[in-house]
């Protein structure tokens, strides 16, 4: 009995501080708590001084490049079998694509996270197209993302891609964003030709990719397949706006409202994917991107009121050359009362109800790329902090 006794209150412990470490991370601050202890100051980017806290309980969520991974072959990080022995085929033939890692996610990174994986597709070797997956499905959302390299014509992809769509096969010359509904079939995709180094990201509802069916590697010759002329896919393929639309391919002036600073950030939207963007699929998840350019106005320009949300986030900035994890600029990052100074590309994880910004750009050498993604497909601030 009395060991019993024991180890029921060892489980209730466990389940208590379980409990509470789970409740401190999901449940939002009361508005206007921040974190207990002696504030500090350190430089502001405009020779001020910014309060803080001295302890960086979430820098955790904040994911940086992994230097030591090796290049991944794909721009996805993990290959079935078959795939890897695709591409062992293909290299060995003298046909490949280099790639260069950048930040990515998935619930190994992050506890309860969907995933994200990113890579600087760079150079073609050989003269044939590079097959980068085979088709498959799987019982989740997701969307794949090809995006140029040239701040300054941002719809160009800076290569061509061909993409299979069930039966359907398309060529791409242009900064595209790919949804694929649970369940369609996807794949394969082949690198036709690189001009210009792209960012290839894949962003699935998922923890980690997984296939609940796959083809037989070899079973179909797709470069001499014929495609179905119906077009019945192409709604799942959005591109840049063209120049002049409202919605992408406009460069903006932005800021929110900020006391004695008014500078604006510029930047160009590209490709938006949600709710409204695909017809019939009005569960498709957030996905936004663009390229941030300059600062207007002076330095230390405020982006995002403090808030929170009940649905999950990514959030990633990253630099415009693919062999250096500079951002080309400082970003101010806020997460439940701590501050944060980026300079280096990376993703933020921010769960469902935890108090994240404000977030500033504190100034821009050269154009940055970022993208937002949501497991909600029309997203609404929960709570945002009062406006001046």
């Amino acid at each position: 009995m009395k060991k019993l006794l024991v180890y029921l209150l060892c489980v209730c412990a466990i389940v208590t501080i379980g409990a509470l470490t789970f409740d401190a991370v999901q449940t939002p601050a009361p508005v206007g708590a921040w974190p207990s202890g002696p504030n500090l100051t350190t430089p502001g980017p405009t020779g001020t001084t910014v309060p803080t806290v001295p302890t960086l309980a979430f820098e955790k969520y904040f994911i940086f490049t992994d230097k030591s991974a090796p290049a991944p072959d794909s721009w996805t990080i993990r290959l079935t079998p078959q795939e890897k022995q695709m591409f062992a085929d293909q290299k060995a033939a003298g046909s490949y694509v280099e790639n260069v890692l950048m930040p990515s996610l998935d619930d190994q990174v992050m506890w309860g996270s969907f995933y994200a994986e990113s890579v600087w597709t760079t150079k073609l070797h050989g003269t044939k197209p590079v097959q980068m997956e085979l088709q498959h499905t799987h019982d989740y959302d997701e969307c794949i993302n090809f995006i140029g390299s040239d701040p300054y014509n941002q719809a160009d992809l800076g290569g061509t891609i061909t993409i299979w769509l069930e039966d359907e096969k398309y060529t791409l010359t242009e900064t595209s964003t790919i949804y694929i509904p649970r369940g369609m079939k996807h794949g394969p995709i082949y690198v036709d030709k690189i001009d210009r180094y792209w960012n290839s990201q894949i962003i699935g509802m998922a923890g980690q990719p997984w296939r609940n069916w796959e083809e037989e590697y070899g079973a179909v010759n797709w470069q001499e397949k014929e495609s179905s002329t119906e077009g019945k896919y192409a709604k799942y393929i959005i591109s840049m706006k063209p120049s002049g639309a409202a919605e992408s391919g406009v460069v903006e002036a932005a800021g929110v409202p900020d006391a004695g600073n008014p500078g604006k950030h510029v930047f160009a939207m590209l490709n938006f994917l949600n709710g409204q963007a695909v017809p019939g699929h009005p569960e498709a998840f957030f996905f936004g991107s663009s390229w941030s350019m300059e600062l207007q106005g002076g330095p230390h320009v405020k982006m995002e009121y403090e808030s929170y949300h009940d649905f999950n986030e990514v959030l990633g900035l990253f630099g415009s050359d693919p062999y250096s994890t500079d951002l080309g600029a400082e970003m101010e990052a806020w997460i439940q009362g701590e501050r944060y100074i980026m300079t280096e590309s990376f993703l933020e994880w921010v769960p469902a109800g935890m108090k994240h910004n404000p977030q500033y750009t504190n100034y821009i050498d050269r154009p940055y790329r970022g993208f937002w993604a949501f497991n909600a497909s029309a997203p609404r601030m929960a709570w945002e902090e009062p406006r001046n």
